[in-house]
């Protein structure tokens, strides 16, 4: 059972974002931030030298940092879904989860700035 009731709002970081969809699925307003694509203190390659961590990722480049699509990890609400098979009620289930999603955040520790 979970601790969290609407109106909580989620903050999804974990992993690449799924919780954030299953959030917004359980009717939670979500702010995407996926470690992965949105953590700052990253480092940029894998040089040796270059500053930043390497827990949630090899590297984020700023490149990659700015291709984040917040909308990946969600069902498609496009007119394409129904050629796909499908059901109407599906759009429109996934158009009211990507509803939910109310911002993107981005974090950056400082221990890790030159």
């Amino acid at each position: 059972s979970s601790y969290l009731r609407p109106p909580a709002t989620v903050c999804a970081w974990k992993g690449r974002g799924e919780a954030g969809a299953v959030a917004a699925k359980a009717g939670f307003d979500v702010v995407m931030m996926p470690a992965i694509h949105t953590y700052l203190d990253l480092a940029e390659s894998d040089h040796p030298d270059s500053p930043g961590l390497y827990w949630a990722a090899p590297c984020l480049t700023a490149e990659d940092a700015a291709a984040f699509d917040p909308w990946v990890e969600f069902p498609s609400a496009s007119p394409d879904a129904a050629a796909l098979g499908a059901r109407a009620e599906d759009g429109a289930n996934a158009a009211a989860c990507r509803n939910r999603v109310i911002g993107v955040g981005a974090a950056l520790w400082g221990e890790v700035c030159r």
